[in-house]
């Protein structure tokens, strides 16, 4: 089973780190650099990078994507499962980026 995580800050890094050190496989992709190594350490692009993760962490926070493109990236890739990250669930109970994602995405 592969993961993919978009987004290499600190949370996403640790998160990495810790999934990397119990034995799972994982794909990342780095938001601030907009890019990464793929085979032979050519530079790829998200999609190539991540087009065959089952499970995909993505940001919709405040530093994260915004809910359309985090809602498109779900479509384009298919992941088996989403986890949405990085979101501030608050007193309310759901950041408005994780309702409009939510939206975007038909739940």
């Amino acid at each position: 089973m592969q993961l993919g995580m978009i987004g290499l800050g600190r949370m996403g890094a640790n998160m990495v780190r810790r999934l990397i050190a119990g034995g799972h496989e994982c794909v990342v992709f780095d938001l601030l650099r907009r890019n990464a190594l793929g085979a032979a350490g050519a530079p790829a692009s998200a999609a190539e990078l991540l087009s065959n993760v089952d499970i995909l962490l993505l940001p919709i926070g405040e530093d994260g994507l915004d809910p359309d493109t985090a809602a498109r990236t779900v479509r384009d890739l298919e992941p088996r499962i989403t986890i949405p990250v990085g979101y501030d669930a608050g007193a309310a109970g759901q950041d408005a980026r994780l309702k409009a994602f939510l939206s975007a995405v038909g739940i």
